[in-house]
């Protein structure tokens, strides 16, 4: 009888060691925050965002997208290319030669992942408080990530939005420097329609500046209706929907 225990003890102990192997096996990255990543769950944020954005997931984002079913779903993404209004400074030594706007969508069974991000192809030549967020439409949000710049030797998170009935922003500091990315995530309830918007400042603005806007149709990119003192100091770029 003993002997029997001893054999089903030791068939459990090897049935718990391969399933941790096998675990183990599947951890494809580890972030500062402490998430793991599967190679597939590593990719689906590099399409769904940019690669590197892995290491600002925090555990609720990662449950989040694994309660939600959004792993699963087809990535659709829109991206347009958002040339600057400001020349380079004297000598070339900053250059902002723009960026690139994306919105991507992947969907589970009850609702959507939204992901707002852009890259700049060059340096800002004025670096003050941007603001990127969303208008919705037909539906509601469920879930509102937070609102992080990255940047050569730079980091700022943010993950307080600036809410309204239909959309919410975030105004982040940005830096003068090299690999600038600038980046919001939202889940709704399927059907909605989101547009997406992230308004460079084409001059030094305070924090309480950049937070007069209303959110409407009427906005820079659908989104943005500045108004008081923020009037002017934004450069209008188109917006992006999905």
């Amino acid at each position: 009888m003993y002997k029997k225990m001893i054999l089903a003890f030791l068939g459990l102990l090897s049935l718990f060691i391969f399933s941790y192997n096998v675990k183990a096996e599947e951890i494809f990255y580890t972030n500062q925050n402490g998430v793991n990543f599967t190679e597939e769950q590593y990719d689906f944020f590099s399409n769904m965002f940019y690669d590197g954005y892995q290491e600002y997931v925090t555990v609720d984002d990662f449950n989040k997208a694994l309660s939600s079913g959004v792993f699963e779903g087809v990535i659709e993404k829109q991206s347009i290319f958002i040339p600057s209004l400001l020349p380079p400074t004297r000598g070339n030594i900053v250059k902002e030669n723009g960026r690139t706007l994306s919105l991507g969508k992947s969907c589970g069974a009850t609702e959507c992942l939204f992901s707002l991000g852009a890259v700049w192809s060059g340096i800002p030549t004025v670096a003050s408080y941007d603001v990127i967020g969303s208008r919705i439409t037909g539906g509601s949000y469920t879930y509102i990530g937070c609102g992080s710049v990255t940047g050569l030797g730079y980091s700022n998170t943010q993950c307080t939005p600036d809410t309204k009935t239909n959309g919410f922003g975030y105004s982040l500091q940005i830096a003068p420097v090299a690999n600038l990315q600038v980046a919001t995530s939202f889940y709704t309830t399927l059907g909605t329609t989101a547009f997406g918007s992230y308004q460079h400042a084409i001059t030094n603005v305070s924090l309480a500046t950049s937070k007069l806007y209303n959110i409407n149709v009427a906005g820079y990119g659908y989104v943005f209706d500045f108004y008081g003192a923020a009037f002017g100091k934004y450069d209008g770029a188109n917006g992006v929907n999905a």
